[in-house]
């Protein structure tokens, strides 16, 4: 196996692992997805939305990983789904799509529930795209001191 190979192998293992974990965090540590607890077609509302004690994510901001080779979401999709036109690009190559205006003008007038629904939605959406590696929420993080 040559280097390149070898380095392309690596980056990928890095990948699928960050990728794992960044299921398993916003699960708030359940592994009820990993043990086959969650029955097959469910979508990410609602898998998460069932969880007594939901992480919180940035309402109305999604990120996406498009597939190798995949060209970025186009116009047309992204007016379809009332994104905003010029995502930021993460160093990982995510790009962090945000609901365009006049969307966040109307989530104003929702509750918070109805927000976080709405931005799921989008996100299901966009897992449905063949393009897409993964879709997700922005997910809010915090620090967690374990008890010792």
């Amino acid at each position: 196996m040559s280097e390149t190979n070898l380095k392309e192998t690596y980056y990928r293992l890095l990948v699928v692992l960050f990728s794992a974990l960044s299921i398993a965090i916003p699960l708030n540590g359940d592994l009820a997805y990993a043990q086959g607890e969650v029955k097959s077609g469910e979508t990410a509302s609602d898998v998460i939305l069932d969880r007594p004690s939901m992480p919180a994510f940035v309402p109305g901001e999604i990120i996406v990983k498009m597939k190798q080779g995949a060209a970025d979401l186009s116009e047309i999709d992204l007016r379809q789904l009332g994104l905003e036109s010029t995502p930021r690009r993460t160093s990982g190559g995510e790009l962090i799509y945000k609901l365009n205006s006049e969307a966040m003008k109307r989530m104003e007038a929702l509750s918070e529930q109805e927000r976080r629904d709405q931005t799921l939605e989008v996100v299901d959406k966009l897992k449905a795209n063949p393009n897409v590696e993964y879709a997700q929420p922005n997910w809010i993080v915090q620090p967690y001191k374990s008890q010792q």
